[in-house]
């Protein structure tokens, strides 16, 4: 009976996965376009998930603007209406999260490839990546109006976004302003014990102490180090 009952469950699960199922909502194709761009960007876990946060509340923002039951957005208050509203949400999220990509992918090890791919996802729903209207009497123009007003609030978390380069975003503090002054010396993992190579050890093991490694490369093989930031 056991093996039975599991060949019915296994014909069902095949028939239903041959229906037609239904499309995925626009936060989540937006979402997987954002795991993708993780997924070949070199490893930067504060910075994506920045990114993540920032995504969310571009597009939680847009749905809440035509929503009338009381929601508020995180940072964009103001309310619109449409005949459609189910298309303008879809219309105005897409805007609102394209263009924090577009800024955030800027500084992406992969730039060339994760912005073209941000664009493509545009073209493939349907939108103009060259309507840049802030009419809010539009979907687009809502959708870019929050970017605008989501995209200034971020800009001041002190992330330090703006003040690195494209090659080397977010750089630390300097150590004259706060940042982190480094007491150990690194630790060679080419060698035994904890020393850098010159018999220097560890300061204070309370503290961190960088690893050098020689020829490091992150998952995707960019190169990196050989000491850690």
């Amino acid at each position: 009976m056991k093996a039975l009952r599991y060949a019915f469950l296994l014909i069902f699960s095949l028939r239903v996965a041959a229906q037609e199922t239904p499309s995925n909502s626009v936060a989540r194709v937006w979402d997987e376009r954002a795991l993708a761009a993780i997924r070949v960007d070199t490893p930067h876990p504060p910075a994506q998930a920045r990114n993540l946060f920032s995504f969310s509340v571009c597009m939680y923002d847009a749905w809440s603007a035509y929503d009338t039951n009381g929601s508020v957005g995180f940072v964009y208050h103001n309310k619109h209406t449409a005949a459609d509203i189910e298309a303008a949400r879809e219309e105005a999220m897409s805007y609102a999260v394209w263009r924090m990509m577009k800024e955030r992918h800027f500084y992406s090890k992969t730039a060339a490839t994760s912005l073209a791919a941000d664009d493509a996802q545009m073209a493939a729903l349907g939108y103009d990546t060259n309507n840049v209207s802030r009419d809010t009497s539009t979907p687009a123009g809502v959708g870019n109006t929050i970017y605008d007003a989501v995209s200034a609030w971020f800009i001041n978390d002190g992330a330090r976004q703006t003040n690195g380069t494209q090659a080397a975003p977010y750089p630390d503090y300097p150590t004259n302003q706060g940042g982190y002054i480094y007491i150990n010396p690194p630790l060679a993992t080419s060698l035994e014990g904890i020393n850098d190579g010159s018999n220097h050890t560890v300061v204070d093991i309370n503290e961190w102490q960088r690893l050098q490694i020689v020829n490091a490369v992150d998952q995707n093989g960019f190169p990196l180090g050989p000491i850690q930031n």
